[in-house]
């Protein structure tokens, strides 16, 4: 890899060693303060003891990066994403989907049994020459609208103009995205859900 290459790569784990700070002290604040619990998933992994050290693999993909539970009893998942720039890649390195199968079908799961998911995004832009992140909460079901019509206009990424039309921009509080506001404004319509849902499945 080139020095350039190696002081990029560094660039992108320092800045995703802060965004995952800045959500860890909201998760711990909501938990301090008795409103939410959110726990960090992590993939099942498979090791094994070689030449003194362990090696081993994943043993499937991971799903959403938090699981949890919003006062009052409603599930709530989320993954987070963050980018650079003003706008957020459809697609990552090798032309993957920025959101992987496995967390688009556990956000998807979560959803449609009503709970709340959605994802977490963080974009930076520049103003007066100057780095300005923002952070943004959005739905599951708006971050797929925003994915759709980012690509009926053939777009490569989801715009700060979309993120503003589909999603809700966070202040920041105590270090980090103060997020869960927007989640608990969900909470009824979700337990409006549910409630019809199962008096359906009683009769």
């Amino acid at each position: 890899m080139s020095r350039a290459g190696r002081i990029s790569g560094r660039r992108a784990q320092a800045a995703g060693a802060r965004t995952e700070a800045q959500v860890q002290a909201s998760v711990e604040r909501y938990a301090r303060g008795g409103l939410a619990y959110f726990a960090k998933q992590h993939p099942p992994f498979i090791g094994k003891r070689h030449a003194g050290r362990v090696v081993g693999s994943y043993r499937e993909a991971s799903g959403s990066d938090f699981a949890g539970v919003v006062r009052g009893g409603v599930a709530a998942f989320f993954e987070v994403k963050t980018s650079g720039s003003p706008s957020l890649p459809l697609s990552r390195q090798g032309g993957k989907p920025s959101l992987s199968h496995n967390q688009r079908a556990e956000l998807r799961r979560v959803w449609a049994l009503g709970g709340v998911s959605g994802v977490l995004v963080r974009v930076v832009q520049t103003v007066k020459g100057k780095a300005a992140p923002s952070w943004w909460w959005l739905t599951f079901a708006a971050f797929e609208a925003a994915e759709a019509a980012a690509r009926a206009e053939r777009k490569k990424s989801i715009g700060f103009e979309a993120l503003s039309e589909h999603g809700e921009r966070l202040p920041m509080c105590g270090g980090g995205p103060d997020f869960l506001p927007a989640m608990i404004s969900l909470i009824s319509s979700r337990l409006s859900f549910v409630g019809r849902h199962m008096a359906r499945a009683s009769r």
